[in-house]
């Protein structure tokens, strides 16, 4: 029977062995990665980035597929199986109020994102983060062109009253993450990891007991709870623990390779 398998990104797949190293799949978890896939089984990345911000690791290895965005957007080799765009007023709102403040962000749709070349902050947080430049779009546009299209945006405040003001959007609508001198990161509270992940299981007609996730954070908690079996890295903190069906290895340790190879080979 075929089994679907989702995976966190940073803390799940990706590690640094060296502070400044760029994060990577281990060659271990990579030959169990094909593995699994040689076994019919299907692969698929499930992130908050759009597709801009996955590293070339990940692009380059071969998944089935990715759920983006916080569910927002979902991709079946390199086709669209789902996009749900924030809604058009209340974006339309925000980046308004965006320029008025001077606030540097950007605008992630279901292929591109899109900045203001003159981004300075924004382009050099970017720089030390492995994102892909050929996706990101700093000119021939206009915010406004975008409204259909925008499934999330990130913001770089400067000043406690932008940082305030940033803080103050999470509510009814939208959900966020981050923290200065990070980036905020606002979404629709429509969509999440858990959202992607049943869209795809509903559009390939896959039973959520042949569903498998693995990961790390926060933001993997509704996810591991959504699956047939959530599995927490045992890299994650107690509390993402809790939510799972069992813990691996750390990430550090081949924690995904290892238990792959317990349950597929």
């Amino acid at each position: 029977m075929k089994k679907v398998i989702f995976f966190d990104m940073d803390g799940t797949l990706l590690y640094r062995e060296n502070e400044n190293d760029a994060p990577a799949i281990s060659k271990k978890t990579q030959e169990v990665l094909k593995k699994v896939q040689e076994k019919g089984h299907l692969i698929f990345i499930a992130t908050g980035r759009p597709y801009a911000f996955l590293d070339k690791d990940i692009v380059d290895f071969g998944f089935d597929g990715y759920v983006l965005s916080n569910g927002a957007v979902v991709l079946y080799h390199d086709h669209l199986l789902y996009h749900a765009p924030m809604k058009k007023q209340l974006i339309e709102t925000l980046i308004n109020d965006f320029e008025t403040r001077k606030i540097e962000y950007i605008m992630q749709t279901k292929e591109y994102s899109y900045m203001n070349k003159e981004n300075k902050l924004m382009k050099a947080f970017y720089d030390r983060c492995s994102v892909n430049y050929d996706y990101i779009k700093t000119e021939d546009f206009t915010p406004h062109q975008l409204l259909d299209d925008i499934v999330k945006l990130e913001m770089l405040p400067v000043g406690e009253e932008n940082i305030a003001f940033c803080r103050s959007l999470e509510g009814d609508d939208f959900a966020m993450m981050g923290n200065p001198p990070f980036t905020f990161e606002l979404y629709s509270k429509n969509t999440s990891k858990a959202t992607g992940i049943l869209k795809v299981l509903e559009k390939l007609n896959i039973d959520v007991q042949d569903s498998y996730a693995f990961g790390d954070g926060p933001n993997d908690i509704e996810m591991l709870q959504t699956v047939g079996h959530g599995i927490a890295m045992g890299n994650a903190p107690e509390h993402v623990k809790e939510h799972a069906d069992e813990v691996c290895l750390p990430v550090d340790q081949d924690g995904v390779a290892c238990k792959l190879e317990e349950l597929f080979l």
